[in-house]
């Protein structure tokens, strides 16, 4: 759980290139973190391949609409099995 960071854009980049090397890792919760569009793009290239994530959680960011859209495409290829996705108070 990272929470109430100012983990931004650049560590969300990094959270994506973890995602994509982690397969044990079954809950993220980046809940207010700054992360922008930018940000949540990074994320979602990681989810593309990450066979084990369940939950995201991504509250109270600013990762918009382009954003959530890279988010539900990364949840989309044939790997992933993300079950709850929370992208609630965006902006």
């Amino acid at each position: 759980y990272i929470r109430n960071t100012g983990l931004g854009d650049a560590g969300a980049m990094a959270i994506g290139r973890a995602l994509r090397r982690n397969t044990s890792l079954q809950v993220l919760v980046l809940s207010k973190c700054g992360i922008s569009c930018k940000g949540a793009k990074e994320i979602a290239d990681g989810l593309h391949v990450n066979p084990n994530l369940r939950r995201i959680n991504l509250d109270r960011n600013f990762i918009g609409d382009d954003g959530f859209h890279s988010i539900l495409s990364g949840l989309q290829e044939p790997l992933t099995s993300v079950i709850s996705i929370s992208a609630g108070f965006n902006q």
